[in-house]
């Protein structure tokens, strides 16, 4: 389900619903003053992207972030998790899905099947970690034509064009590859047009 656009030679061309993620994900730190937005890609589906909460006055040192503050564990009740902590990335990341929903949903000519509840998230700890993953993300869009359902690149023809197109060494080749791998998931993505759990 290709809401947010099409990978074309691998380079994302954003539909209209596409460009309405761009904005709102670029406006974040107009909303959450000690945020800032690094390096992020849409897809075709979902959304990879960096976010770095930089608490000036040290107050929510002991906050939760992370995926299981959006999503209710199995056999607890949705009511525990309504009220997110103010600046986590839980309520960041409810804020920015439901602006996009709101805008999509008063452009009734835009198809949106809306978000999963969840969202996949990773603490990067150095330098070096950081570096690998926004080239990561910002090679998703030609990592997407790898495997996609059988067609595309073969895995040497996607390291080739790493190597020749990107620049990148043998070594940074094969540490972009292992992230592919590690990640599986997106950061969050479009709801399954079957599915009926309700939207954020």
């Amino acid at each position: 389900m290709q809401v947010l656009g099409r990978v074309v030679d691998g380079r994302m061309i954003l539909s209209e619903t596409g460009k309405i993620v761009e904005t709102d994900w670029k406006e974040i730190p107009d909303h959450f003053p000690t945020v800032r937005v690094d390096v992020f890609q849409i897809m075709p589906d979902h959304v990879h992207g960096i976010v770095e909460i930089r608490d000036l006055n040290n107050q929510n040192k002991n906050n939760p972030v992370g995926a299981e503050y959006i999503q209710p564990r199995r056999g607890e009740q949705k009511s525990e998790f309504q009220h997110a902590t103010p600046n986590s990335l839980h309520s960041i990341i409810r804020s920015f899905k439901a602006a996009v929903t709101r805008e999509a949903h008063r452009r009734t000519s835009l198809r949106w099947p809306g978000w999963q509840r969840s969202f996949y998230d990773r603490i990067i700890r150095d330098e070096v970690e950081h570096y690998f993953i926004r080239q990561y993300i910002e090679l998703n869009p030609l990592m997407w034509e790898f495997g996609r359902k059988g067609e595309g690149l073969s895995p040497n023809g996607l390291r080739s064009r790493l190597r020749e197109e990107h620049g990148l060494s043998e070594a940074e080749v094969e540490r972009v590859m292992e992230l592919r791998t590690q990640f599986g998931g997106e950061l969050f993505s479009m709801k399954d047009s079957n599915s009926r759990e309700p939207e954020n």
